[in-house]
C-alpha cells in the first residue's frame, strides 16, 4: 500500500556512483528533519538490478523502491521518463526532490500542502521578472509549435504534487511533451513541464526563491538545490557551512556556487558565505558519504 504523504526521488544509475550517492545523501538530509515520513525511490528496470550492489544501509533504509519499466538505454532518458510519469506510480501528496537537493530545515509547509502542484520559479526569479529562457523560444518551443513565452517558467527540481485526475493529466501532458522534445534532440524535462502547465491552464503555487537556490546566502535556505551544466561529470563534493556539512553537486570540479554567483542568464545572485578550497572539498567528500551509510544515518547526518 502506498503512503498518503511521502518524499520521493527518481534514480537512474549504473551503480553506486555519484548520482546514487547524491540521492542517498538527499534522502538522509530529508529524514534528519522528518524521520516519520516515508522516503520512496522510483527507479528504472536497470537501476533496480544495480541496487543489489548498493550498500546494505541504502537498500534497507528506504521505505519503498518502485520499479518502472522504461525500455530506454541512457541514464538521462531513463531518469526523465521516471520523472515525467511519477504521478502514475505514487499516490497522495508527494514531495519530489532532485538527487542534488539538500534539505536544511523542517519543511512542514510542503508536506502539508493541499493545492494541486507547487514549484519554484527558475533561477530564483520572481513573477514580476517574467523570466523565460529565450534560447528555448527559438528552438524547442518554435520547432514543436508550443506557445512562448509561457506566463511563468518553473524549475522542475523540487515540487509537490497532490495526485488527482487533474494532476495526472498534467503529468500525462508533461510526459507526452518530453517525448516530443526528446525526438528533436532536447532531452531536458523542464521545457515540457512548463508547456504542460501552460497548455492545461494550471496555476501552480509558487514556492519561494530559496527552493531553487543556486548560491549560498547569508542564512541557509530551506532546501539547497543545485544542478550542473553539461560541461563535465557530475560528482559529489562538500563545502562547509557554519555548524553543518553541506553536500553540493559540482561540474568539472568547480563548485556551482562559483558558476552561479555572477548573476548571468537571469540568475539572481546570492551573497556567498561558503568557504573551502578544492583540496578541502576533496577531503570531505568520502567522509560525507560514509557518514550517511551509518546504520542510523536516516535520522543523523
Amino acid at each position: 500500500m502506498l503512503p498518503d504523504v511521502s518524499a520521493c526521488h527518481v534514480l537512474a544509475a549504473d551503480g553506486w556512483g555519484s548520482y546514487a550517492q547524491m540521492a542517498w545523501v538527499s534522502a538522509c538530509t530529508f529524514r534528519r528533519h522528518h524521520p516519520d515520513v516515508p522516503v520512496i525511490w522510483v527507479v528504472d528496470e536497470l537501476t533496480y538490478e544495480n541496487m543489489k550492489t548498493f550498500p546494505s544501509a541504502v537498500r534497507d533504509g528506504l521505505d519503498l523502491v518502485l520499479r518502472v519499466e522504461t525500455g530506454l538505454k541512457t541514464l538521462r532518458d531513463r531518469s526523465r521518463f521516471l520523472k515525467t510519469t511519477l504521478a502514475q506510480h505514487v499516490e497522495g501528496r508527494v514531495l519530489y526532490l532532485d538527487t542534488d537537493t539538500i534539505v536544511q530545515r523542517p519543511i512542514p509547509e510542503l508536506l502539508q500542502f493541499t493545492g494541486e502542484f507547487a514549484a519554484a520559479l527558475e533561477f530564483n526569479t520572481l513573477p514580476s521578472d517574467r523570466f523565460f529562457p529565450e534560447e528555448l523560444a527559438n528552438t524547442v518551443y518554435s520547432k514543436l509549435g508550443w506557445n512562448a513565452p509561457t506566463r511563468l517558467y518553473f524549475n522542475s527540481g523540487v515540487f509537490v504534487v497532490n495526485v488527482s485526475p487533474r494532476t495526472l493529466e498534467l503529468f500525462d501532458r508533461w510526459h507526452f511533451g518530453w517525448q516530443a522534445s526528446r525526438r528533436i534532440g532536447h532531452s531536458s524535462d523542464q521545457a515540457s513541464l512548463n508547456h504542460a502547465i501552460d497548455e492545461l491552464g494550471l496555476s501552480p503555487t509558487i514556492l519561494a526563491p530559496g527552493w531553487c537556490c543556486s548560491g549560498l546566502g547569508d542564512s541557509p535556505p530551506p532546501a539547497f538545490h543545485i544542478f550542473s551544466r553539461p560541461t563535465g561529470t557530475q560528482a559529489l563534493s562538500s563545502c562547509t557551512w557554519p555548524s553543518m556539512l553541506l553536500i553540493v553537486a559540482t561540474s568539472t570540479g568547480t563548485p556551482m556556487r562559483e558558476a552561479y554567483a555572477k548573476g548571468t542568464h537571469g540568475v539572481r545572485p546570492l551573497p556567498l558565505t561558503c568557504s573551502g578550497d578544492r583540496a578541502t572539498i576533496g577531503a570531505l567528500r568520502s567522509r560525507s558519504v560514509e557518514s550517511c551509510l551509518a546504520p542510523d544515518s536516516l535520522v543523523r547526518v
